[in-house]
């Protein structure tokens, strides 16, 4: 960077943006007077980190259903031997605590008092205790307060989102019925229809694959029946901004589409589980460790165990089709005990053509030829 001052006076900039945590950097200033002349002095500086995180221990939405205190852990990384205080903020209460140098589990206690029924808030700051312009970034999380509930409490983990199109995009809610195990909630994201899911009280993931930029709002709601019999509907919402990718993809045309497995939105505890895409599952199929499942980015899949089977109903190579076909099929094969064990099988009646994929490799037969072998383990 570079600017101008006259004889004379003092030019200041602020190098935090420039500087790395823990290592040593070299901050160089180069004076040209307008006779051209030149000095130049060089310094090293060592920064250190300046921050805090919650500790493991805190998630994202946080429910509570007792009249107990809430212990909140705090994770503090500043410079060795300096003062800074720490501030924990919920609604119009505050509690501060003054942490030396990094430390870790550094604990509060917050009154029950603070909150309310419902979604709250809890924030977490740092100011050095030298220089009150230097503040960490604000860290937040929910607390659900379902202690004296009698309706539905749901919120979102943020109220705000940014995304990027055609990525997937995991949204972390939690809901909470008072004396009910799970709840029946309605999502709608934007001008998608809306679609129903039942839950449990822990905390959900809402996976979203946007095709198209713009900014929409995306809301969860349960309905329940007051005291007065009267039906109700309480909601919670949050706004997603997705931004324009650099790529050019699109789906399969609606119109298209033969068939469609999407597991996105459904759980192991919708009622309709068993005629889910008017698939058959074996006897005693594991809904437990199977089914839909959840993967580490919040992605739903469909999840077969060794053992479960599960039918399509329809044989794509023993269909006619003059103009032909694309398959999009996309799959993980884990843990399994044999390089060939045959995940999935379709094969016309006098076996001319079809597809098989096995844990190592897929093979594709057309019309009595040698199969095409594709390997994607090695």
């Amino acid at each position: 960077m570079s600017g101008t001052a006259a004889s004379g006076s003092t030019f200041s900039f602020n190098a935090k943006g420039y500087l790395k945590n823990s290592n040593e950097s070299h901050v160089q200033v180069r004076l040209t007077s307008t006779g051209e002349g030149q000095k130049s002095s060089t310094w090293t500086v060592s920064s250190s980190d300046f921050s805090v995180t919650w500790n493991t221990a805190v998630k994202p939405i946080m429910l509570y259903t007792t009249d107990d205190p809430v212990t909140v852990l705090v994770d503090v990384r500043a410079p060795a031997r300096t003062d800074n205080i720490v501030t924990i903020k919920v609604g119009s209460h505050t509690q501060d605590l003054v942490v030396t140098g990094t430390k870790t589990n550094v604990g509060f206690t917050l009154n029950s008092s603070w909150f309310s029924v419902g979604a709250n808030k809890v924030t977490c700051n740092m100011t050095s205790a030298i220089d009150s312009t230097e503040r960490a970034d604000e860290i937040s999380f929910i607390v659900l307060w379902g202690y004296n509930a009698t309706t539905p409490i749901l919120s979102f983990a943020n109220d705000t989102m940014i995304g990027a199109q055609y990525d997937t995009i995991s949204i972390p809610y939690c809901v909470y019925t008072p004396n009910q195990e799970t709840t029946t909630i309605t999502i709608k994201i934007g001008d998608n229809a809306a679609e129903t899911r039942t839950v449990d009280q822990q905390i959900q993931t809402l996976t979203y694959i946007p095709q198209v930029p713009e900014t929409i709002s995306v809301t969860i709601s349960a309905t329940y029946t007051a005291q007065n019999g009267v039906e109700r509907t309480v909601s919670s919402s949050m706004t997603l901004t997705v931004k324009e990718s650099e790529y050019s993809l699109n789906f399969v045309d609606s119109a298209t589409l033969n068939y469609n497995l999407n597991p996105n939105g459904h759980s192991n505890l919708d009622s309709s589980r068993e005629t889910f895409a008017n698939l058959t599952f074996s006897q005693n199929f594991d809904w437990v460790n199977g089914g839909f499942q959840q993967d580490e980015k919040g992605a739903t899949a469909l999840v077969i165990k060794k053992g479960n089977r599960v039918t399509l109903p329809r044989s794509i190579f023993m269909e006619s089709d003059d103009t032909g076909k694309t398959i999009d099929l996309c799959f993980k094969i884990v843990n399994s005990d044999k390089y060939d064990a045959v995940a999935a099988i379709d094969i016309n009646n006098d076996n001319s053509k079809g597809l098989i994929l096995k844990a190592n490799e897929g093979a594709l037969y057309l019309n009595n030829t040698l199969p095409q072998v594709f390997h994607y383990c090695e």
